[in-house]
């Protein structure tokens, strides 16, 4: 007989293990570290079934800061079998954010990270409760619910992916790195002028060709000022990325990082920019955490400097004026951008600045026209709560008004043939192709999950209109539009490694797509097969292995889980695929089998043992390095890891009452 106590501490909670209430208690991990074993100083009241059950009158506002649900998620099945009794006042789950601790045996490694519900991140949680299984707590007490993030695989990208330069190089410069030839950095300067300067134009093209030459030159090297050396180390950086030479691109990045440390507390137009191309180089090594970090320091000087003041200007030759201009709204994409891609909040809004919209050079007004229309779409599909889905279809529709404009403007998508614009660059026309899809996915992905939470609990009036269901059409169109565009443009070019997030998000829709709809499985197929063939044509390092993992882990958790409901027509329909001349070969995908008889049973349920070496699979892409063979990213040796799904800004109140002729135009009342 088990002896009760009247409660557990925060590492057995929060894995939802069974603790003895000693000090240390009997964990392993405790028992390891006293010190992480503590516990709370009041025991939690449970709220009862009773209050429970119909959760309207509790729930917190969008983005109060409050957890709905620590516990771990459930099905959808298992939710559908709790609410066979459709309640017009219920609302529910849509949004949930995502927040990870990490626990390192030395404390200044350990880090908590919060990604919100418009990120990646959150959204594959979605997917992640949509596949667990339905868990008898009477008899799960010893296991956990595995995160989305350690079943796909998303952990390293969560947290940055490592460094592949030690850390001890910043802090002593006898440590020696490896030197990069002249006509290396003679090819990685070429790439960052085709590939990554429509983003970053801080330097004219002849300017850039003589601090290479003076790089190089013993006798002018020592005139090139720290910051200005920094910036351009770092512009040959990101032209590496383009390249397979990645140990090379750390190094420059490395050596960038170096320059800059005596420049941490100097406010200078150089200082910011540095910033910036920092947070380009780490967003493409798969590192969105520290672009965040890098924008948000970019951000305060840019108030520091007074460089969001148009006052300034009279002030300023008219190169100078242009610099500044050009960087304040190079900063104002990047921020915003990312501010809504992570889910987080975003330092510098287009209130903050009084300069005049740009005019100059194109790919700058071309990014901060996208950008002002995703700062609108994170304060209102995101940013707030409406009264009702209906409502927010409303704006959603306004929001893809104007992006519809833009790509007429600009001739993106379809719009290319009718637009009188001069075509676009390859690389700026894959950016901006890539940000106009995900946008609209951004913007209506929310009604997807919507859509399927009410088909489970029986709330059908509103999945029967019209506006619903081309809320989600949208967002499935935008996501394999974006993957037939990359498949389609020549990528002998040479994509960014960045682009691989951009078609992992599509994938990720389409997949979610088939959780609900199983029998739409051949059909998405189809698009995630060319993403997946696409992405094994990119440069075969991090992240692009990294995603590519993941999707293939994704489609086979999903497979798995929906096996019973694809049928024998399904699998006709796939083998179709094989043969036909017009389709393309279907990828292999490992199976779960692979893991064993009892690791396949804990694919999302993870248990103390987690299996050997031997018998776990790293190899996930057949003939392209193994990059994550040489760390176990599973093992509990490696990582102490809490994982806890927050609900800051979950629930959307249905209007079941609603009419059909309801006008698409009508006020949005936001409260």
């Amino acid at each position: 007989m088990t002896t009760k106590i009247s409660k557990a501490c925060e590492p057995c909670r929060l894995r939802k293990k069974r603790c003895n209430g000693s000090n240390p208690c009997n964990h392993p991990d405790c028992q390891d570290s006293p010190s992480t074993c503590v516990y709370r100083n009041k025991t939690r009241t449970r709220r009862s079934k009773r209050n429970t059950s119909n959760p309207a009158s509790q729930l917190p506002f969008l983005g109060s800061g409050h957890s709905v649900d620590g516990s771990s998620p459930v099905s959808w099945h298992s939710r559908q079998s709790t609410a066979a009794v459709p309640d017009p006042g219920v609302q529910h789950e849509v949004y949930h954010s995502v927040t990870e601790t990490h626990l390192s045996p030395t404390s200044t490694d350990s880090s908590q990270l919060f990604y919100g519900p418009s990120s990646y991140f959150a959204f594959l949680q979605q997917i992640h409760r949509g596949v667990l299984p339905v868990i008898d707590h009477g008899q799960s007490e010893g296991s956990e619910a595995r995160s989305g993030l350690d079943t796909f695989m998303q952990r390293s990208i969560f947290f940055g992916t490592p460094s592949r330069i030690s850390p001890e190089s910043l802090r002593s410069e006898s440590v020696q790195l490896a030197p990069v030839s002249p006509e290396m950095a003679r090819e990685f300067l070429a790439l960052f002028k085709t590939t990554s300067y429509h983003r970053l134009p801080f330097y004219t093209f002849s300017e850039l060709d003589s601090l290479l030459e003076s790089l190089y030159n013993s006798q002018h090297v020592r005139n090139i000022p720290p910051q200005t050396k920094a910036s351009f180390l770092a512009m040959l950086a990101i032209g590496a990325l383009a390249t397979p030479q990645t140990d090379l691109a750390e190094t420059l990045f490395t050596e960038a990082r170096r320059e800059a440390v005596i420049l941490d507390d100097a406010v200078t137009l150089k200082t910011l920019q540095l910033s910036l191309l920092f947070a380009d180089y780490q967003i493409n090594m798969g590192r969105p955490n520290s672009t965040y970090l890098h924008l948000g320091v970019a951000c305060r000087k840019a108030f520091a400097l007074g460089l969001h003041l148009g006052a300034l200007s009279t002030r300023l030759d008219t190169a100078t004026l242009r610099n500044h201009q050009t960087t304040i709204w190079s900063l104002y994409f990047f921020e915003t951008y990312q501010a809504l891609s992570l889910g987080r909040r975003s330092g510098l809004k287009l209130k903050d600045i009084s300069c005049p919209f740009p005019t100059e050079p194109l790919s700058t007004v071309r990014l901060c026209r996208l950008a002002t229309i995703m700062e609108d779409a994170a304060e209102g599909i995101y940013g707030r709560k409406a009264t009702s889905i209906r409502q927010l279809y409303a704006v959603a529709e306004e929001l893809r008004g104007r992006l519809h404009q833009f790509a007429q403007d600009w001739g993106i998508g379809s719009a290319q043939l009718g637009t009188t614009q001069d075509p676009l660059d390859i690389h700026e026309s894959m950016t901006l192709h890539n940000l106009y899809y995900h946008a609209i996915i951004l913007i209506f992905r929310p009604f997807l999950v919507a859509n399927q939470a009410m088909r489970v609990t029986g709330g059908t009036g509103e999945i029967k209109e019209m506006w619903m269901r081309q809320a989600c059409r949208y967002a499935i169109d935008a996501a394999q539009d974006s993957i037939e565009f990359f498949w389609n443009i020549d990528r002998a070019c040479g994509a960014s490694r960045y682009q691989a997030f951009f078609i992992e998000c599509s994938c990720s829709v389409l997949l979610y797509d088939i959780l609900c709809q199983p029998s739409k499985y051949s059909y998405n197929m189809e698009y995630i097969q060319k993403a997946i063939q696409a992405l094994s044509t990119m440069t075969a390092d991090e992240p692009v292995i990294l995603s590519l993992n993941s999707i293939r882990r994704v489609l086979e958790t999903i497979e798995k889980s929906i096996s019973g409901h694809i049928g024998a027509r399904q699998t006709m329909a796939m083998d179709s695929v094989t043969t036909s001349p017009h389709h393309y070969p279907r990828v292999q995908f490992p199976s779960l089998d692979q893991l064993g008889a009892n690791e396949s049973g804990r694919m999302i349920l993870l248990t103390d043992d987690i299996g050997t070496e031997e018998n776990r699979p790293h190899q996930l892409v057949p003939g392209l390095p193994n990059t994550m063979a040489d760390q176990d990213w599973t093992s509990s040796a490696h990582f102490n890891l809490n994982v806890m799904t927050t609900d800051l800004f979950n629930f959307f109140p249905l209007d079941m009452t609603t009419p059909m002729n309801h006008a698409v135009g009508d006020s949005v009342q936001m409260s």
